[in-house]
């Protein structure tokens, strides 16, 4: 049995001028990277406590375009993960563990 858990951060737009550079006023993108580690901890933990095993881990990006004057640029911003888990089976013929 499988478990997935979708987890995301917040993505915001900055808006930076770049007017001393010649070129106009952008918009960049930015997703805090210490907020998305602290889901997919709590996402991994999650699965860990209901007899899950973390398998994958797997992060979504999208494309972000950048339209500078004269010219395009583009760049990807990862801002969720995609957490699988594969429920533990206990072998009913083993020993028990002593804890």
């Amino acid at each position: 049995m499988y478990k997935t858990i979708l987890v995301s951060a917040r993505v915001h737009r900055v808006e930076n001028d770049y007017g001393a550079t010649g070129l106009a006023t952008v918009h960049d993108y930015f997703c805090e990277p210490e907020t998305l580690s602290k889901e997919i901890e709590r996402a991994c933990n999650q699965l860990g406590d209901s007899g899950y095993e973390v398998i994958s881990i797997m992060p979504i990006s999208r494309a972000v375009e950048h339209l500078y004057p004269n010219c395009g640029a583009g760049s990807s911003i990862t801002g969720a993960a995609v957490v699988t888990g594969k429920k533990i089976q206990s072998d009913l013929n083993a020993p028990p563990r002593l804890v």
